[in-house]
């Protein structure tokens, strides 16, 4: 109780608007506690105003903050903050805002005082940028990774720094170097086998102990090499409407995400398609069709071969491809087409496969005129 009393005695001489210039109320000796306050920044929010915040890691239960001051003639002074990890203050406060100051926190808490790292500079040209906002674009880069985007209004030279992470790994820092132009850039490294997501922050150009931004929204980045789709299919003996079912049996393995990369439409995400090729129709103009892996199709008789194309953020990656022979117990004549992506494709004329005496043979449009080919009765399909 004789601390709270001291404290209340002491705040009472100082308005709270105000650095106050008086021994502060509590011991003046650091813990040396690893906990405590840290990551003070100190910046101008207004053509008159200030703003101070920090970290706090220690008991919350009666912890009183205190935001200290040393002017450059020696004179030092507080605001008592209680609680709070932030404060503003006008430059009416008795903190010089044209010439250098030095700042730090120090938290007093269970009868033990721990200060925070101090920091040196001079608030007024002390302002707080803004991180990159609205679209970062990123290409590939002579096995990097470039990131561009425009710089904030009114922010022209920064200092810009990145962290990036993957699925197993902590933060890891790196730096962008000074920019000074109305589109900023950065170049950072490129994994080749896991994604990686990345956040930038900047500060002012020249200014080393003024504040950094907050991070920037998550940017996430696939590895250079999409993961190859280990998929398997299955068909369907063709039935009596002239299709068999193309199934698939086994998905692609999903790629591991970081922890800022797993909403949806993250930017690292990996996608499947499945791209057929008619073989037996050299005549038709569009015998390849490419839809969502998801969707399966009814196949013809006719012969195919299937791929699974897998494609990221930078273009298409490695694919897989399957030949499936056609249907030896096709009918005389049967009638085929493609699924597309939105269900059937009709087609102006129908596309028949016909069975030649050596077996089946390509697919023409109408009759086939022939005479190697032999073709009495057919069934006419007006859906697949």
């Amino acid at each position: 109780q004789g601390c709270h009393y001291v404290f209340i005695a002491f705040a009472a001489a100082c308005r709270t608007s105000e650095c106050c210039f008086q021994d502060p109320p509590y011991p003046d000796a650091d813990s040396g506690s690893a906990s405590g306050p840290r990551d003070l920044s100190c910046y101008r929010i207004s053509s008159a105003g200030y703003e101070c915040s920090w970290q706090y890691e220690g008991p919350t239960a009666g912890v009183s903050h205190f935001l200290r001051c040393c002017l450059s003639s020696g004179r030092c002074c507080y605001f008592a903050t209680g609680s709070a990890t932030r404060l503003q203050f006008s430059d009416q406060a008795g903190v010089s805002v044209l010439h250098t100051v030095t700042l730090w926190v120090e938290s007093w808490a269970r009868n033990q005082t721990e200060k925070s790292p101090e920091v040196t500079l001079q608030l007024y040209k002390s302002v707080k940028y803004e991180p990159p906002l609205g679209d970062i674009k990123v290409s590939k880069l002579a096995g990097q990774l470039r990131m561009e985007w425009e710089t904030p209004d009114n922010q022209v030279g920064a200092e810009v720094q990145f962290r990036h992470r993957t699925p197993s790994s902590s933060w890891k820092l790196g730096d962008c170097g000074p920019q000074d132009d109305d589109t900023e850039s950065c170049l950072c490294p490129l994994e080749m086998n896991v994604a990686q997501e990345f956040q930038l922050r900047r500060r002012r150009l020249g200014s080393q102990g003024s504040s950094w931004s907050k991070w920037s929204s998550p940017v996430c980045v696939p590895p250079e090499n999409p993961p190859q789709p280990q998929v398997r299919f299955s068909v369907e003996q063709l039935g009596r409407d002239g299709r068999r079912r193309l199934t698939l049996k086994e998905q692609p393995t999903q790629l591991e995400l970081p922890e800022g990369c797993q909403g949806p439409a993250h930017g690292a995400e990996v996608t499947y398609q499945l791209q057929l090729h008619m073989l037996s129709c050299p005549c038709k103009a569009k015998a390849t069709r490419t839809l969502p892996l998801e969707k399966m199709p009814y196949l013809s008789g006719a012969a195919y071969n299937v791929a699974v194309i897998s494609s990221n953020r930078f273009g298409p990656g490695p694919n897989q491809t399957w030949h499936i022979p056609a249907d030896t117990h096709t009918a005389e004549c049967s009638g085929s087409c493609l699924i597309g992506t939105t269900g059937v494709s009709h087609h102006a004329s129908l596309i028949f496969v016909l069975k030649s005496r050596d077996g089946v043979s390509p697919c023409c449009p109408g009759w086939s005129q022939t005479p190697a080919l032999r073709c009495s009765t057919c069934l006419s399909l007006s859906k697949c």
